[in-house]
């Protein structure tokens, strides 16, 4: 018991805490105070000995600690990259998530429906996960939180088994402050606006 405890706590440390054929990562966010957007959650095989996966069925744990006036807004399967699965269950009705948004934390479960069942990812194949919204408050203060893995996370093979040979990165979510002109473009303006001043006194 004590080692199966630390194994799992040794697995879930928030990177790759060991070598893994497949990686499960978020990304580095910088977004401004006042405004939405959106990143992937990927999966990769990172293996160096031609080691092929396939896999049939995710759960993706996701949470985001600071800053504060940062939500996810929703989750969906329109990722940038290619969808890990051909024919995804929530195509024929399957829940892809139960979360509540907005919010800090959320969790999806999807699997493959196709006739094949499952995705084969090959060395060096990288594909979409969820697709994350997220929106940040206007009074969001400037700082840089990080977007961690939990424990549910998981990946099945076609038989139902898990696939144990996987790690996690996590990614992190900087806001910074909303853009304010130069000094030069405030000086421009100024003078701008009095010259529009000037022709209009002299018309």
């Amino acid at each position: 018991m004590v080692l199966a405890a630390f194994a799992v706590a040794f697995l879930w440390c928030g990177h790759p805490c060991r070598a893994a054929g497949l990686l499960i990562s978020a990304p580095v966010v910088n977004a401004a105070a006042g405004s939405s957007g959106s990143f992937d959650v990927t999966i990769m095989n990172n293996s160096t000995n031609g080691t092929s996966y396939d896999v049939a069925a995710d759960v993706v744990e996701l949470a985001l600690t600071g800053p504060s006036g940062v939500n996810f807004t929703g989750v969906s399967i329109a990722t940038a990259g290619t969808y890990i699965y051909a024919v995804s269950a929530t195509t024929q009705g399957s829940t892809f998530s139960f979360s509540t948004f907005p919010g800090t934390a959320l969790e999806t479960f999807d699997f493959d429906v196709s006739s094949v069942g499952f995705r084969e990812i090959d060395p060096g194949q990288t594909f979409g996960l969820v697709h994350v919204t997220y929106s940040v408050a206007a009074s969001a203060a400037p700082g840089t939180g990080s977007l961690t893995f939990g424990q549910d996370t998981s990946l099945s093979d076609p038989t139902g088994a898990n696939i144990t040979d996987f790690s996690v990165q996590a990614g992190s979510f900087t806001v910074t402050s909303t853009s304010v002109p130069e000094p030069s473009s405030l000086i421009l303006l100024a003078v701008g606006g009095v010259s529009v001043l000037f022709w209009r006194a002299r018309t």
